[in-house]
């Protein structure tokens, strides 16, 4: 027999020790830095994560594995007590939401929230929905709220610019019940957007009025493991039902990453359900993506970190930047406008920008970066997304919460290890519009001791959500 005592953020398993130790066997793995922190802990550590404690005890978002494996384990006999309010869904799908329809993923996200359960044991209205851009997230934030009794829920985001999206949204459906915060805007509604950071240091000051809310949906859940986020995650203990959204979850395993994925899993739970670049391809909600892979440098400088070798091998190689700018000649004489290029730091933004307007004076070109005023930025994205400016230069701060369904070619000059980034930086170009039926998408396969294995993963991640990979000779010449 196994207890099973579940409280919002912790559970308790008691009873059978032998299938407990197998549990906190099975959960354990070594900490990818061992080696090195074992130098300045205490000796007697074994380098092991142990997401199970010796008093028996696991972060709730666990709970789902832990259950699946001593069901496995061929345990049937649970005594189960539930310490968490949960809200009732109702018995009927609300399928029409704001005026639309639905689509059916949007529907069977849903039905996978209300119906998860432990391996059947205990009902458990918690996981990871993950979405590929261009899902419609606000749709099913509102379809979620539909589909609760008394239903009381917290959006919180991290993007200024998606925070606008859904208020605006929000009002439109919700005239007299949505809510929002941001800064020192504060209006309490039943389904209220709010900024992360600012509900961080409202947390005290709005204790009682956030004791009624009973439902918690984050956005970018994957940046869930941050202080803030984990400060806002323990103050709001009793909301039963919590639901992250992320298009990048889980999406790599390797053992550095093990650690992420646990903090992920204890905050939110498992995936329930998922929806590819693909998929929306072949639903027609997303524009279909050509993803074409060029040479990038071609010495093989191998530096003694990450950023001393991008700097010598793509931010001051000229060689290198001169087949960006013929790329980009190639790319608009096709017809692939407008164009959006990514850098990862702001010195080579600056120097992408100087060169594409050099090489291009007759086009308009903008830049934003990380140092762009607040203002300007504002300006800059405001003219790309209305077409006046045909050519963006940015940095990654590009890669979250941005709308530019005119975009028709994208280039990746950012590089990066992460297998989420790339894809976040893809997913700028999804929106479908009447001007394109297809966007490329251009990424370059660098050399170095980093560079090499970062570009070989990303076409791991490209390949993963089932992206076709057209005219793979990324050695070819670009031709002017």
């Amino acid at each position: 027999m196994i207890s099973v005592e579940i409280n919002i953020n912790k559970t308790t398993l008691g009873g059978n020790p032998e299938l407990l130790l197998a549990l906190y066997e099975h959960l354990s793995f070594r900490h990818p830095n061992a080696f090195f922190i074992k130098k300045k802990m205490h000796r007697h550590w074994d380098g092991m994560i142990h997401p199970l404690t010796n008093g028996g005890k696991i972060a709730t978002g666990l709970l789902d594995s832990c259950i699946a494996f001593l069901v496995d384990q061929g345990e049937t006999d649970f005594r189960v007590k539930d310490l968490r309010p949960l809200p009732k869904f109702t018995e009927e799908m609300v399928t029409h939401v704001a005026g639309f329809e639905l689509r059916p993923y949007q529907v069977a996200s849903i039905q996978a929230i209300k119906e998860n359960s432990s391996s059947g044991v205990v009902a458990n209205p918690r996981g990871i929905l993950q979405l590929s851009m261009n899902a419609g997230k606000t749709l099913l934030a509102m379809a979620l709220y539909e589909n609760i009794v008394d239903a009381k829920v917290l959006i919180l985001l991290s993007s200024s610019v998606l925070y606008k999206q859904f208020k605006d949204d929000l009002a439109k459906a919700y005239p007299d019940d949505y809510g929002f915060m941001q800064g020192k805007a504060i209006k309490w509604g039943s389904i209220m957007v709010c900024m992360i950071h600012t509900l961080k240091n409202r947390l005290i000051e709005y204790n009682r009025e956030l004791r009624d809310y009973n439902v918690l949906l984050v956005d970018e859940c994957e940046l869930g493991a941050s202080k803030t986020a984990e400060t806002i995650y323990n103050k709001l203990w009793h909301i039963g039902v919590r639901i992250g959204l992320t298009g990048t979850a889980f999406i790599r395993n390797l053992a550095k990453d093990r650690i992420r994925n646990l903090e992920m899993r204890k905050l939110f739970g498992e995936a329930l359900f998922e929806v590819t670049m693909k998929d929306l391809e072949d639903m027609g909600v997303s524009t279909p993506v050509e993803v074409i892979l060029y040479e990038g440098n071609k010495g093989n400088y191998q530096g003694t970190s990450f950023l001393e070798e991008f700097n010598h091998n793509i931010t001051e190689n000229k060689s290198r930047t001169r087949k960006l700018i013929r790329l980009v000649k190639k790319e608009k004489r096709q017809g692939y406008m407008p164009m959006l290029i990514v850098n990862r730091f702001v010195k080579q933004c600056e120097n992408i920008f100087e060169e594409v307007s050099k090489a291009l004076p007759h086009t308009s070109v903008g830049i934003i970066h990380t140092n762009t005023s607040s203002k300007e930025k504002a300006q800059v994205i405001k003219d790309f997304r209305s077409g006046r400016v045909e050519i963006l230069v940015a940095n990654l701060l590009i890669k979250r919460g941005m709308n530019f369904p005119l975009i028709q070619c994208i280039i990746n000059n950012s590089g990066g290890e992460h297998p989420s980034t790339p894809l976040q930086v893809l997913g700028r170009g999804t929106r479908a519009h009447e001007t394109k039926t297809i966007f490329h998408f251009i990424d370059f396969m660098d050399k170095g001791r980093y560079l090499t294995r970062h570009s070989k993963g990303r076409v791991i991640a490209y390949k993963r959500q089932s992206i076709k990979i057209r005219n793979y000779d990324y050695t070819r010449r670009i031709k002017e």
